[in-house]
């Protein structure tokens, strides 16, 4: 007995019902385009499999039209989610055959852009609930390109239901996130609103901590993380960087005011075993990683030999973590440019963190020789005085510093030589008090002449400065104090 839609108690004019069930027969042969003769097939896959050699015969033709397949026009939108389920479904058959088919009628449907935005959530759940089973490799290229076009076509709701599917460590997920980087400006899209998604910050007052990962920036910050080593967002993450590090330095600081610091001391580099990683520690990890990941190694290292990494542990120490990271940017002209247009935006916006960590960026990047090239005097001079009148006391005063730098009053440069050269005679006493204290105040002095340097002093700096690494008794005597 011939098995048909209607013997089986189904309405042949219900067309997500007849093609769901001819994925499970498998009406197909292996010859030209894996197909039977269309009068052979049930419901929808007769119209599915005329429509796509139309539009093949169109396409050879080099026929102008724009007519999508028939059936996109004939169903619903709940019957067309149900038709791509189904075909989804298909992807996973042991029939090679049969999965072209599928695969082949998924592309067609696609290409057609007759997706609306309320499927995209389903059809993306479908598409991660079977990608496990699908037998043959093959297929998942195209699987991957209906991803693909499905982000390019709604990349707001595409990136939503991928950080909505697990946690950003299942390595499940990890497939769907490459397919949003099968084009430049797709990826450069989707990597923009993970970093800004990192802003979605509600207050304490409004969330409990047990719901913490439930907060769309950490899962947005997870997924971060695990682009940053991934091989096809390489490039997209060197074009982001400056976004990308404003929003983890401020993500780091909103944990801080969680207190959600668990875990962030105990991680041991060096331990193979694999633990997953505290909100805290995945910020640290993601932020020093950004600069590993990026090529920027020096400033990695720099930070590293001063362990200056550690000073982001805690909060006491994190604003002098942010400053030691600026410097190092500045001593190795890392991005200078695109972190002092993200800090300039961060320092006019109404939340405390952002203006914290742009001020001390922008006062550290005072000390570059580059940044005039950038900005003005005067726009600097504007920017400074409005960090003057805000309600954080650390913003006012770092503002008030920046102020008074020798970039902002060149004059300033003459006197702190002269005043150098006086603190330089201190060396030449046969019993200096305070060695330490001395070489400290030289050292704000020589940080503070930046770019300007300190020019026919430096050869009487190093003159009095050897003897302390060549001297025993005057190294005792450092390790004394």
């Amino acid at each position: 007995m011939k098995c048909t839609p209607t013997k089986l108690g189904l309405d042949p004019c219900t067309p997500t019902q007849s093609l769901a069930m001819g994925c499970r027969w498998g009406h197909l042969t292996p010859g030209r385009n894996c197909l039977l003769p269309s009068s052979s097939l049930p419901g929808p896959w007769q119209l599915a499999a005329r429509s796509s050699h139309a539009s093949s015969h169109r396409a050879k033709l080099g026929c102008g039209c724009t007519n999508g397949p028939a059936f996109n026009r004939s169903l619903t939108v709940a019957q067309h989610t149900q038709l791509l389920l189904a075909l989804l479904e298909g992807l996973c058959s042991h029939s090679r055959p049969q999965c072209d088919l599928a695969a082949q009628l998924l592309l067609t449907i696609f290409e057609d852009r007759s997706i609306k935005a309320e499927q995209v959530a389903e059809v993306l759940q479908g598409l991660f609930q079977e990608l496990p089973s699908i037998a043959f490799q093959s297929v998942l290229p195209n699987a991957m390109k209906v991803v693909t076009m499905l982000g390019t076509q709604y990349t707001q709701e595409t990136v939503e239901v991928i950080l909505s599917l697990c946690h950003p460590s299942d390595r499940q997920v990890l497939p769907l996130w490459k397919a949003l980087a099968g084009n430049t400006r797709l990826a450069r899209k989707v990597l923009t609103m993970l970093y800004r998604k990192l802003k979605l910050r509600p207050s304490k007052d409004l969330i409990r901590l047990s719901q913490q990962t439930e907060l769309i920036s950490l899962l947005a910050l997870g997924t971060i993380y695990e682009l940053l080593y991934t091989r096809e967002y390489k490039a997209t993450v060197r074009w982001a960087f400056a976004g990308i590090l404003m929003g983890l330095l401020t993500q780091l600081h909103y944990l801080f005011e969680l207190d959600v610091v668990e875990g962030i001391s105990d991680y041991q580099e060096d331990i193979l075993e694999i633990k997953p990683l505290g909100p805290c520690r995945t910020c640290l990890e993601a932020l020093k990683g950004l600069f590993w990941t990026t090529n920027y190694w020096e400033v990695f290292a720099y930070l590293k030999l001063l362990r200056g990494w550690e000073l982001f542990e805690h909060l006491e120490t994190y604003t002098d973590g942010v400053t030691l990271l600026a410097r190092a940017m500045v001593h190795y002209d890392c991005e200078v440019k695109a972190v002092l247009g993200q800090a300039v935006i961060s320092l006019k916006s109404p939340e405390e963190r952002d203006n914290i960590v742009a001020i001390l960026i922008i006062t550290e990047f005072l000390n570059s020789q580059e940044l005039t090239q950038y900005v003005s005097r005067r726009t600097l001079d504007n920017l400074l005085s409005l960090g003057l009148n805000n309600p954080n006391q650390l913003v006012r005063a770092m503002s008030l510093k920046g102020l008074s730098s020798t970039l902002m009053h060149p004059k300033k440069v003459v006197l702190l030589r002269n005043r150098l050269a006086g603190l330089l005679d201190g060396f030449v006493k046969p019993e200096p008090k305070d060695l330490m204290g001395l070489m400290e105040i030289l050292g704000d002095i020589l940080h503070r002449l930046g770019p300007q340097g300190i020019g026919p002093a430096s050869l009487k700096m190093a003159q009095h400065l050897l003897p302390l690494f060549e001297d025993v008794r005057a190294a005792g005597l450092l390790r004394s104090q």
